[in-house]
Parts: C-alpha cells; structure tokens; sequence
C-alpha cells in the first residue's frame, strides 16, 4: 500500500543504471513505488515492493510523481516526460551527485532473496565500472 503522504517515486529504465539508482535510494532510506520501461519483459525483474507500469501506463499516471529516468540518452525521455506535464523529472546523475552530498540512512529493510542481491548488486557495479 503506497503512503499517500510521500511523493510517489519512479525510475524509468530498468538497465544496469536503474538498478544502481534502485539501491542507492534503498541505502538512503528512500522508496521507490515503480518501476517503468517499454519493454514489458521487463516487468518480472522487479524489485522488492515495487510495481511496474509499460510506457503507456506510465504516461497515464499522476502527473505529481517523481520521474527519474536511468538510460544512457536521459536528455530527450527527460524533456518529453516534462512537457507531458510531469511535475518532477529529473535524471539519475543528478540525483547520484545529490546523494553523494549526504550519509546514507541506517534503516534495516527486507530483500527478497540473497541471489537477487548479488545479480543486481553485481550488474550495478558492472554499469558504474563503464
């Protein structure tokens, strides 16, 4: 159940980047509500109590949540999103430099499996080798 009261917060790219933008967020104790991506294969790879909402879902959302967009070429997505009429979009660069300013949060959370850690813990350090 999503707390009514928090901004809802989606990241749109479910790559190497998403991911990383995914637990970096989870180590400052913020939450994450979606995930989104046009590719709908995608929607089993799905994090912990996040949903997953197509492209065209997406576009149909509140327009109040918060869209960070983790793909390579964020520029054009970036922009469309806002003239869209999305209130909050910003990309995951920005937000990594953001967060890099502050210490993490020592909130203890659940995961759902130690594999899934481990792929995506591993497939996040690939992205942020390159």
């Amino acid at each position: 159940m999503k707390n009514d009261k928090l901004p809802l917060v989606c990241i749109y790219g479910m790559g190497a980047r998403g991911i990383y933008l995914y637990f970096s967020l989870y180590e400052y104790g913020i939450n994450v509500d979606y995930f989104a991506d046009k590719d709908r294969r995608k929607k089993e790879s799905v994090l912990g109590e996040t949903e997953f909402l197509s492209y065209d879902e997406l576009l149909l959302h509140n327009k109040d949540m918060k869209i960070i967009v983790a793909i390579e070429q964020y520029e054009k997505l970036t922009e469309e999103f806002t003239k869209m009429g999305f209130v909050e979009v910003e990309n995951d660069v920005s937000v990594l430099r953001r967060l890099k300013r502050i210490k993490p949060a020592k909130i203890p959370r659940k995961i759902d499996t130690l594999n899934q850690i481990l792929d995506l813990k591993t497939a996040a350090e690939n992205w942020a080798m390159h």
